[in-house]
């Protein structure tokens, strides 16, 4: 019997039920403050959506699957195969967000981890910004500038240094976003830290067993990277690896 094939049938079966399907952690982490401040709206009132930098358009999805009633925009400067999969309420589009000229359009926008990758970023954030509704929302996540690492500090000393060079884009501290986003005619109304300490041990194993373990090991370990990741939204981080802001126009 082929041993490939079997452990074949077994990943894919595991793969079918949560919590042993696979998941990007970062991005689950992510999505989970991104409902967490969606759900604190009133999301009956915001019926059109910008993803800004989509990338496959997991966060629209949830959207929608959680707000059917939802009408969404999905833009990325890459496209994807994945997309022809994604409910029919999301319109994706592969488009620059430095060259993105809609005006007042959007009730709502996320904008998650995106900045990072586009240099010279203050141009797109203000076409994000401009794109936005008079009482519309805009949610920000990214990367915090300052790096902490909790359990395999040598290990992803070099991976920061690649990670540096492959996302260009510039990082703020909250002070300078909060100031940034405010120029844009958005009134700030919360800004907190993310990946604190489960947060971040959660990504930190994640990304280790990514490349140093086989995929029983890591569908072993998603359990506890879900529930660190629940109580990495539950408590209110002082500092962390990321940041979210939420502003309203």
């Amino acid at each position: 019997m082929n041993i490939v094939l079997i452990k074949k049938s077994i990943r894919e079966k595991l793969y079918a039920h949560i919590p042993y399907r696979t998941i990007s952690i970062g991005s689950y982490i992510r999505g989970l403050y991104l409902q967490k401040c969606f759900n604190e709206l009133s999301p009956i009132t915001l019926t059109h959506v910008l993803d800004a930098g989509s990338g496959d358009g997991n966060y629209s999805k949830w959207l929608i699957e959680k707000y059917p009633f939802l009408k969404i925009n999905a833009y990325d400067i890459e496209d994807s195969l994945l997309w022809k999969h994604m409910p029919k309420n999301i319109t994706f589009r592969k488009k620059d967000l430095q060259d993105l000229h809609e005006k007042e359009k959007y009730d709502f926008c996320l904008c998650i981890d995106v900045l990072n990758c586009i240099p010279e970023n203050k141009i797109a954030l203000h076409n994000i910004c401009q794109s936005i509704k008079k009482g519309g929302y805009i949610y920000i996540h990214i990367p915090a500038k300052k790096q902490k690492r909790i359990l395999f500090k040598e290990y992803f000393k070099q991976y920061d240094v690649t990670s540096r060079k492959k996302f260009p884009g510039q990082l703020y501290s909250k002070e300078e976003l909060v100031e940034i986003v405010s120029s844009f005619g958005l009134t700030p109304i919360k800004i907190s830290s993310t990946f604190g300490l489960f947060g971040n041990i959660a990504w930190e194993i994640n990304a280790f067993t990514g490349e140093k373990s086989n995929i029983f090991i890591k569908i072993t370990l998603i359990p506890l990277l879900i529930l660190l990741s629940f109580l990495e939204c539950a408590i209110h981080n002082k500092e962390g690896n990321g940041m979210l802001l939420l502003a309203k126009k």
